[in-house]
């Protein structure tokens, strides 16, 4: 097991057992900063459930302020979240962790998605502004994609909310007079696999952190 593997594993043992706080952050924290100094340590996760979860976890505590290392954490957390859901379809619980990764790091996380859906636009204010749009409705489209597919998360309020909003905005037109249920899924499931791609290019190939 990899260093930045086994300093997750130890804060995650902690909370299985009710422990958090210090206890959980500061190893979590160590992890961090040890796939930054070897990214090749990624290539080598054992665990990808559990490694995902470590960085969503740590991202939640709010310590991380700077957009560029929130957009680092979240896109790592969710390259590992996917990984474990190619490893394991019928795994609600990681779709579950994939849909909070993106929903609580909107901002942060939308940067990554717009350089996959936006490699190809220019930049002019008029084009920064397209590519924005473009993001937004990606990820809007990605998390239709895991709700839809796993129903089971809408006893979840938050989720079953977003859920809604989401057939509301299809019904509406939102995404366009053509667009359905079946298609949006379908664009979502697309996006998924080309932003897993991307990530897993970057990070792993080109051991490369910096979002």
């Amino acid at each position: 097991m990899t260093e930045t593997e086994q300093y997750v594993a130890e804060a995650m043992t902690q909370y299985k057992r009710g422990i958090d706080g210090d206890a959980v952050y500061h190893p979590l924290y160590k992890a961090w900063r040890s796939f930054q100094n070897d990214v090749s340590q990624l290539a080598d996760i054992q665990d990808n459930s559990q490694f995902g979860m470590g960085l969503m976890f740590f991202l939640s505590y709010g310590t991380v302020r700077d957009i560029d290392e929130q957009q680092q954490l979240a896109s790592v957390a969710y390259y590992f979240i996917s990984k474990a859901i190619k490893e394991n379809p019928n795994n609600v619980n990681n779709y579950k962790n994939r849909l909070l990764i993106m929903l609580l790091n909107q901002e942060a996380f939308q940067y990554t998605v717009s350089s996959v859906v936006n490699k190809d636009e220019g930049f002019s204010l008029m084009g920064m502004q397209m590519s924005s749009f473009n993001a937004r409705d990606a990820m809007f489209k990605m998390e239709f994609a895991d709700l839809h597919t796993n129903q089971s998360l809408l006893s979840i309020e938050m989720l079953n909310n977003r859920y809604n909003d989401l057939r509301n905005k299809i019904s509406s037109g939102f995404f366009g007079n053509n667009e359905t249920y079946q298609t949006i899924l379908q664009s979502g499931e697309k996006l998924h696999g080309e932003v897993f791609s991307y990530i897993e290019e970057k990070i792993i190939t080109d051991n490369d952190v910096d979002f």
